[in-house]
């Protein structure tokens, strides 16, 4: 993937190969994304994006409290009752349909 063709992003000089000034902006937005996303309360973690905002959305979703400790061991979120939910993701790159399981995509389990 060529992120700099045809976007105006091309190196100009040998140098600008080795360290393409269009790679210090991608990294800057990254950045400012991760504070952004820290500041809404959605990243709690240095983990991955894709687990905090797993555990946000489903929390959120279901009207669950997200545990005080982003790492508390054994549950990441309580109902009213204090019942505790531990909240899984996947992301599928690719889907080849011998790998797929329907009955389990988009399904909560407890």
């Amino acid at each position: 993937m060529d992120l700099a063709a045809g976007s105006g992003l091309e190196p100009v000089d040998e140098d600008d190969k080795k360290d393409p000034p269009f790679v210090r902006d991608l990294i800057r937005s990254y950045l400012e994304a991760r504070a952004g996303l820290k500041e809404l309360g959605i990243l709690r973690t240095e983990r991955s994006l894709q687990s905090d905002y797993a555990e946000w959305l489903g929390a959120n979703r279901l009207g669950l409290t997200l545990s005080e400790n982003p790492v508390e061991p054994g549950f990441d979120a309580t109902d009213p009752e204090g019942k505790t939910y531990q909240i899984k993701s996947r992301i599928f790159l690719s889907q080849p349909r011998s790998t797929l399981a329907p009955s389990r995509l988009g399904s909560i389990i407890w």
